[in-house]
């Protein structure tokens, strides 16, 4: 899926009308792109595991465990939930190439 990226000047806050974007395949190839290169490669919004946490989590708080035991279970069960492909969706959107 391709990501979008505004193109602003760096005393910018925000875009404006008329500013371009780019469109890359992944958003650090995004941020590099529009001339952001320092921006911390270790970022969460890059990085697959957090991508799978943020998920379980959120999953976590809708099935609303309150045991530890009960908690463990669900654990157990929501990660088996997680696809083959989704895991290889998440390595892409991260930016890394298949070997």
């Amino acid at each position: 899926m391709p990501v979008f990226a505004y193109s602003i000047a760096a005393d910018q806050d925000r875009p404006s009308e008329g500013d371009g974007f780019v469109r890359a395949e992944t958003i650090h190839e995004a941020v590099v792109l529009v001339g952001h290169p320092e921006v911390n490669v270790y970022s969460p919004d890059l990085n697959p595991i957090e991508m799978v946490f943020a998920k379980l989590k959120a999953l976590l708080r809708k099935a609303a465990q309150r045991t530890e035991g009960a908690l463990s279970e669900r654990i157990g069960q929501l990660l088996k939930t997680y696809t083959p492909k989704e895991c290889s969706n998440h390595l892409t959107h991260a930016g890394y190439d298949r070997a």
